[in-house]
């Protein structure tokens, strides 16, 4: 989804171009494309999405970004300021579920080392999650202005 409103909007990918990165793709193919486009939205903030695709050197990669291009939702064309709040969004939701993946599989070796009765590695694996924990304060939504928010008071401490 995400690679499609890149393609879809070249010139708000211009400006997000360095917020995105290769590793906020799962699929090879979508780093590969990502990869070849980057260069080319970076280089021209007036860049048409056909433009775009045309400039693509690599035919099959040329051919995928015409797919996922057509296989969009079929939103209409918007104004620049809400396709640019709904990058942002799904860049937020795509690195929160790659965070929380990353902590299920981190759950599952502590389970197997403990199982194991390995407590080297159950050391070691619970200095990752603190550090995962910490990492996932940054996807909290921001604090209420209205409502009484807990972390406020813990942070305030």
């Amino acid at each position: 989804y995400l690679l499609g409103l890149l393609l879809a909007y070249p010139d708000v990918a211009h400006e997000v171009a360095d917020e995105v990165l290769a590793e906020d793709f799962t699929d090879t193919t979508e780093r590969l494309l990502w990869e070849a486009i980057r260069p080319l939205v970076s280089a021209d903030p007036r860049l048409r999405s056909a433009d775009l695709i045309a400039a693509i050197a690599n035919e099959d990669l040329r051919t995928i970004a015409e797919q996922v291009l057509a296989a969009r939702d079929g939103r209409p064309e918007g104004i620049p300021g809400p396709i640019r709040r709904e990058i942002h969004d799904t860049l937020r939701e795509v690195r929160r579920e790659a965070h929380d993946l990353r902590f299920r599989q981190l759950q599952a070796a502590m389970a197997e080392a403990n199982f194991a009765g390995d407590r080297e590695t159950l050391s070691a694996l619970t200095g990752q999650l603190v550090t995962l924990l910490a990492a996932r304060r940054a996807f909290d939504p921001p604090p209420s202005p209205y409502f009484h928010d807990t972390r406020t008071v813990v942070e305030k401490r």
